[in-house]
């Protein structure tokens, strides 16, 4: 049924995923350079002038994917095995997604003054909570599945 706790959970995660494409990942400046890290592109800025830009698009599609996937697995109730693989798949995309987005930001700390802190955003962090509210929808949704099974062994 759509109205369980794991429909919230999975409808929070698509939400989650959604909202991380269009915010910032992280950013450092330090006076005249500055380089912005979000899931269309990472470009180090000079002066205000463009000195570098790189493609993330990727980030964006499997953000994207996550949320569609989330979204689509909420309508799913019927089938709670299906429901669980695809909730696993879920995790392994955004799990995917947060180490990209390291690794990202690595590059982008080592492009100038190393010794200059960057400075996460929000956008950093919505996966974190979206794999952990997967997480729960996942261990829910085994909850309902245990349930029915030991509903019919009394049959």
């Amino acid at each position: 049924m759509i109205q369980r706790i794991q429909s919230i959970f999975l409808f929070l995660v698509s939400i989650l995923m959604g909202v991380t494409i269009f915010l910032p990942l992280w950013g450092k400046s330090d006076g005249t350079n500055r380089i912005e890290i979000d899931t269309m592109h990472m470009v180090e800025l000079s002066s205000g002038e463009v000195v570098s830009e790189q493609t993330t698009v990727y980030l964006a599609i499997i953000a994207g994917l996550t949320a569609l996937l989330a979204l689509w697995n909420v309508f799913n109730f019927k089938n709670r095995r299906f429901q669980m693989k695809i909730g696993l798949f879920c995790t392994l995309l955004i799990a995917v997604f947060i180490a990209v987005e390291v690794f990202l930001t690595f590059q982008g700390q080592a492009a100038f003054a190393p010794e200059v802190g960057g400075n996460f955003a929000y956008g950093f962090f919505l996966p974190v909570g979206a794999i952990l509210l997967n997480w729960m929808a996942i261990r829910a949704i085994k909850r309902d599945e245990d349930m029915v099974r030991s509903a019919d062994r009394l049959r």
